[in-house]
């Protein structure tokens, strides 16, 4: 069986036994709250995966610990090896520094640490990215565990600069603290800090696929003459070509505000964003309403269109 397979298997394990286990009831709606409302960054967190190995119960315990103390003598020897590792690491995030024989040398941005790491997503990640995630050492190989997270390494400076402040102010109450007890115990001060860079990270990308999204309205009419006729009367509506279809541009305030392309049975409203469509539509429907039946709205991405 690969470690894959093995680690499947124990989160897997730990979750139903968290389930079925009446007596969580309570820590489960705690958890839920913490990542649903108090962690409002966490929402592009795997929820099952933090409640296995990051949250702590009122009790200091995580549900790894509480797993493998009632179940240890129900494991393998490689499972109960497993988790008594994963009961002694923490989240942190690790910079990709170079790639030795098909394994990546990452270092702990915090701790300084580094781990030949065995991570089959090594192919898509560059020099300087980043991995949230847990590290741990398996028959003299170390692996990636619990959620994982990449993340550009244009973040790391600003990362290390608020998390290190966090620190500082930790060891003004635990004199001498260190790295791996500061993030162990801030595990979700972690998670909220990458969750709020994800937020970042989805809305630059949401972004940048919007610059190549259409948005278009589609409307059906009856007579394709009498629609052909109305809009020669519109100033507003440039004609660009005529074919088997008329391709026209809306015009508004001298500049571009949508294509109108019109067919034997229906037209297409075409736009660069839901703003200018939800314009284009008022300006078409107040002088054509009567002509023809608006369809339905969508978007048409990038991928749609190739």
């Amino acid at each position: 069986m690969t470690i894959d397979n093995t680690q499947f298997e124990i989160e897997e394990k730990i979750l139903e036994y968290i389930i079925q286990n009446n007596h969580f009831d309570t820590d489960i709606q705690e958890a839920k709250k913490v990542f649903y409302t108090d962690g409002e960054n966490l929402a592009h967190m795997d929820f099952n995966l933090w409640l296995i190995y990051d949250y702590k119960k009122n009790n200091g315990k995580t549900f790894i610990q509480e797993f493998y103390l009632d179940k240890k003598n129900q494991m393998t020897h490689m499972e109960n090896d497993i988790l008594k590792k994963l009961i002694d690491t923490y989240p942190s995030i690790f910079e990709f520094k170079e790639l030795r024989n098909e394994k990546g040398l990452f270092k702990d941005i915090f701790t300084r640490k580094e781990y030949l790491v065995y991570e089959k997503e090594l192919n898509t990640l560059k020099f300087g990215d980043l991995v949230f995630s847990e590290v741990i050492e398996i028959n003299g190989d170390y692996k990636f565990f619990g959620n994982k997270i990449y993340l550009p390494g244009v973040f790391k400076t600003p990362i290390e600069r608020n998390i290190i402040s966090h620190f500082e102010k930790y060891n003004i109450h635990k004199q001498f603290g260190s790295w791996s007890d500061f993030l162990d115990n801030n595990r979700l001060l972690l998670y909220k800090y990458i969750g709020a860079i994800m937020m970042v990270e989805n809305k630059q990308q949401q972004e940048e696929d919007d610059k190549y999204n259409v948005w278009q309205s589609l409307y059906l009419f009856e007579d394709f003459n009498e629609v052909k006729e109305k809009l020669k009367n519109y100033s507003f509506m440039i004609l660009e070509e005529e074919n088997k279809n008329i391709y026209y541009k809306m015009i508004d305030e001298e500049k571009i505000l949508a294509e109108f392309i019109l067919t034997s049975k229906r037209g297409e409203l075409e736009c660069s964003s839901d703003k200018d469509r939800e314009h284009a539509k008022s300006i078409m429907e107040s002088k054509l309403g009567h002509l023809f039946t608006h369809y339905k709205d969508e978007i048409i991405s990038l991928n749609d269109i190739i």
